[in-house]
């Protein structure tokens, strides 16, 4: 069983390996997996000021038989809202939880929790609303707990930011860019890499240039996540012995709000001799800011000279 438990937190450290979006504690009790503010709010992209995500998170305590017979202690904090519909937001995803038993279950709810806070933001910013600032916490897990009274006044509720509803679709739209170590079958895995992109309905490409192998992604938050946890947890290359075997050194690079502008209409596998290519390609997706920030970072010296 702990086995399994590591093979799927290895995982969302995969998803989540930005600074600010994910924690892992482990104790006399068990593992305590929280996802901070910034993991919640990557996949949501909703205009909302950086001071009412700070206390965001979503912690689940791993019980010893989870995920066989047990779900997770689910814990969710969100001071933008008041008791009651922090309650009906953490009832939820105890309610998934129970839907899912005997699963791996982490990211479904970690998914399906963002798509709650999504829509219950987005209802508030587009109706004027303003949530509470109170600091409740609600916390859910096998044995059910009781609620204090609220303490929400409306005196300390706290606007949020303005937000155009029509253009909510577009916010959705993410680009990720992923880094892998290698490829020891390199037909069969780059197969399987454009059958997924193909069922996800993703744009992109994936790309060679000399030691480097990047994997560029457009579309749906949620299938872009979908894709990653699909390529850290399905068996996609073999090890040295010639056997099947998991993606263990991908890396996630960056995960950012598609910008007016950029626009990538299918996917495709491209071989480049040269860095240069390489920059050339980025630009003319109007990419140069991710090729700066994330793909020179990652050429050792001397690597431009290759060819």
């Amino acid at each position: 069983m702990e086995a399994e438990q590591e093979e799927e937190i290895e995982s969302l450290k995969a998803i989540f390996c930005q600074d600010g979006e994910l924690e892992i504690k482990k104790d006399s009790s068990g593992t305590h997996i929280t996802v901070l503010n910034n993991g919640l709010k990557s996949a949501l992209h909703l205009n909302i000021t950086d001071a009412l995500w700070k206390n965001i998170s979503l912690q689940f305590s791993l019980p010893q038989y989870y995920p066989s017979t047990d779900f997770p202690h689910v814990t969710l904090t969100c001071p933008l809202f008041p008791q009651a519909s922090i309650k009906t937001l953490t009832d939820k995803i105890h309610d998934k939880a129970t839907q899912l038993q005997g699963h791996p279950m982490l990211m479904d709810l970690i998914c399906y929790a963002q798509e709650l806070l999504s829509k219950e933001l987005l209802e508030n910013m587009c109706l004027g609303g303003a949530p509470s600032v109170s600091q409740s916490l609600v916390e859910r897990g096998p044995a059910q707990h009781e609620l204090s009274p609220s303490s929400f006044n409306e005196k300390d509720s706290m606007p949020l930011l303005s937000c155009n509803c029509a253009n909510h679709k577009l916010a959705e739209k993410i680009i990720a860019l992923l880094l892998l170590d290698h490829m020891r079958s390199k037909q069969s895995y780059s197969k399987l890499i454009k059958k997924w992109v193909l069922e996800l309905s993703l744009t992109g490409r994936l790309l060679f240039c000399n030691k480097l192998i990047l994997i560029l992604l457009l579309g749906d938050a949620k299938n872009v996540k979908d894709y990653i946890i699909r390529n850290k947890t399905i068996n996609v290359d073999v090890d040295a012995k010639g056997r099947s075997c998991k993606e263990k050194m991908l890396t996630v690079l960056c995960e950012l709000p598609v910008q007016p502008g950029v626009s990538i209409t299918e996917f495709s596998v491209m071989e480049l001799e040269s860095v240069d290519e390489l920059q050339k390609l980025f630009l003319s997706f109007s990419l140069a800011d991710i090729y700066q920030e994330y793909i020179e970072n990652l050429l050792a010296p001397g690597f431009k000279k290759k060819k």
